[in-house]
């Protein structure tokens, strides 16, 4: 099915192209005012389908493609996509011919989902992130949202919570990646104490660093597994989506081979990621074992991860000049480069339940943005990418 069609509904569009960037005369943009050759100054767009026959699509008359139709359910995911591999097949086309592609979601029918989904914060939470991922797979410019309809009162007011948090999502993280930081040394448990006894002190808190070291003999596998699981799970609970990759606060997941290898499995289970395992910088302890079992286990399981970690942009070395100085040092291939940038808000300075590393977070949120870093990344023609990309 191929319907041509004038512009109606409520899109939206991605405020930018992720990948690789190509000029405006590669990829010309609809939005910006330009005008295509031998294309009408106006929008011309076409609803196609996972019937839709790809090669009859006439892209030289189009300026936006509506791919029809994405099915919500009632808690925010999706049903499956149909044809998937058309999809793709039409993105590449399309953009080949300057061609934008939406995804449409909905339809005439899928009102109670609507309903139900945009009332719900977690759900449209989990909505939201389901669409940024889908537009970031298949590399898509936009998404028309097509529900039939909203009522008025709070059935609209529910709409436009939707609308607006899908928009700032799309313009402010169009294809930001999130990782678990799986976590024995800080805080409490998600399982009830009594099943994390072996990880826990006698408040029902985790241990701290220096004594979970101390105790690491003890460490009961099985509850550390169990613990691990069920962050994870929470994560793809709230957020409607796997993790991109796992790594771990203090890098406790490699203070022991059997820990390490439980990371790995379940890396490996939810399809992830995970941080190259270091042993500089650990307890002096566990680091000998750790520079010993870590080769073994990567060859074993063989994740994806980066091939270099850099963990020296930290506390009184988050600096713009040190950040340059990596920037230009900068090895081939991907590496990942730790930072903690981020607000210090109420929560964050918190004595009791904070952190330590509260103000330094907005040090290098600030460093992190500088145009003179912008500038250093554009120049040694640096690609920024997430843990998705490995």
């Amino acid at each position: 099915m191929l319907l041509m069609t004038v512009l109606s509904g409520l899109v939206v569009a991605c405020g930018a192209r992720t990948g690789t960037p190509i000029s405006s005369a590669q990829h010309p943009s609809t939005n910006s005012g330009q005008r295509l050759l031998g294309k009408p100054a106006f929008h011309v767009i076409a609803y196609v389908t996972e019937a839709s026959v790809v090669e009859i699509i006439p892209f030289d008359k189009l300026t936006h493609i509506n791919y029809a139709f994405l099915i919500p359910n009632a808690d925010g995911t999706f049903a499956r996509l149909a044809n998937s591999w058309k999809l793709k097949k039409i993105v590449a086309q399309a953009h080949d011919n300057g061609v934008k592609v939406l995804i449409s979601v909905g339809g005439w029918g899928w009102d109670k989902e609507f309903e139900t989904l945009a009332a719900d914060p977690q759900a449209r939470a989990r909505c939201v992130q389901g669409l940024v991922d889908l537009l970031a797979e298949y590399n898509l410019d936009g998404v028309d949202m097509d529900w039939e309809y909203p009522d008025p009162g709070q059935s609209s007011r529910n709409f436009l919570a939707l609308m607006s948090e899908l928009r700032a999502a799309l313009q402010e993280t169009p294809r930001l990646g999130l990782g678990v930081h799986l976590v024995l040394t800080s805080g409490k448990p998600l399982l009830p104490p009594e099943q994390a006894r072996s990880l826990v002190d006698e408040s029902g808190a985790f241990l701290k660093p220096d004594e979970l070291v101390t105790r690491l003999d003890t460490l009961d596998l099985a509850e550390i597994e169990a613990e691990w699981r069920a962050q994870i799970e929470k994560f793809i609970h709230i957020t409607g989506r796997k993790p991109t990759h796992l790594d771990s606060h203090h890098h406790s997941s490699y203070f022991r081979a059997d820990m390490f290898g439980k990371m790995l499995e379940l890396a490996r289970e939810y399809d992830c990621a995970i941080r190259l395992p270091r042993a500089d910088g650990l307890p002096p302890e566990v680091a000998d074992s750790t520079r010993e079992f870590t080769p073994r286990l990567l060859a074993e399981f063989i994740p994806r991860t980066p091939q270099t970690f850099i963990a020296s942009f930290y506390d009184e070395d988050a600096t713009q000049a040190n950040l340059l100085k990596i920037i230009e040092n900068l090895a081939d291939g991907v590496s990942e480069l730790m930072s903690h940038p981020g607000y210090a808000d109420a929560d964050l300075l918190d004595v009791q339940s904070g952190s330590i590393y509260a103000r330094q977070r907005e040090s290098e949120l600030t460093i992190l943005t500088a145009p003179e870093v912008r500038d250093a990344i554009q120049r040694k023609g640096i690609e920024l990418i997430t843990f998705r990309d490995l």
